[in-house]
């Protein structure tokens, strides 16, 4: 896919004809002072940002980090939900539970909380532990 960007912002050349008509993209972009990048849309996963390019070009560097990190940032989120409102529950329901049920919370909070690491190496979202049954 083609997209179109200067200091100011990024076009995305999609759906092209059914918005600008008869004006072709290189037309545009030489009169509005453009750049025209083509990027494989396969390699898009999140939405274009301006810290994407470097002096009007595509750095897949750049994004390819900022991928990473919104997948941690999200991976982060759901920790908090799905993993923090069970082990930050009181003494008292602690105290409930067997020994092997307290080892398999532990493991589980573990591999939540390396699972962002996890990510930072990976532009695949990883699988997410998995929840002992007995919870």
């Amino acid at each position: 896919m083609k997209y179109l960007i200067n200091e100011k912002r990024i076009l995305s050349t999609q759906n092209w004809e059914e918005r600008m008509g008869e004006i072709s993209i290189e037309a545009f972009a030489s009169n509005q002072d453009y750049n025209i990048v083509e990027i494989d849309k396969n390699l898009i996963t999140i939405p274009l940002s301006k810290n994407d390019f470097t002096n009007r070009e595509f750095d897949i560097e750049k994004y390819h980090n900022r991928v990473k990190q919104k997948h941690v940032d999200d991976l982060r989120k759901l920790r908090i939900a799905e993993c923090f409102s069970v082990v930050d529950r009181s003494k008292i329901w602690w105290d409930t539970l067997s020994e092997q049920e307290v080892n398999e919370i532990k493991d589980w909070y573990n591999e939540w909380l390396n699972i962002p690491n996890e990510q930072l190496s990976s532009l695949e979202r990883l699988p997410l532990p998995i929840r002992p049954s007995f919870l």
